[in-house]
């Protein structure tokens, strides 16, 4: 009976301290691993980059010109046709022409 309830206080006081697990860890001390990974598991981020934001420019395979990417802009916006131009602005003031497109 005493043998009994000495387990029954020792599973108790387990369970207080580690609710989750059911039952005590089977691992004993003397075969349990240290939570420090090895040298060899642990892969190192790549030093390529410089400064933080050296990670943000593009490469030059991928460099774009703005010169191109504004041309290429003006042209699809000039392929659609004028829908209507109107005068903005008061009767009183300068007014200027605004075109809407599509």
């Amino acid at each position: 009976n005493q043998d009994f309830a000495r387990r029954t206080i020792a599973a108790s006081t387990e369970i207080r301290r580690n609710p989750i697990a059911s039952k005590p860890p089977s691992v004993s001390v003397e075969n349990a691993t240290t939570s420090k990974p090895k040298s060899s598991d642990v892969k190192k981020a790549s030093r390529n980059a410089l400064s933080f934001f050296d990670r943000f420019r593009k490469s030059r395979k991928d460099y774009e010109d703005p010169e191109d990417v504004q041309k290429r802009a003006t042209a699809k916006r000039d392929s659609r046709p004028l829908l209507f131009k109107f005068n903005e602005g008061f009767t009183n003031a300068v007014k200027r022409p605004v075109r809407m497109r599509e």
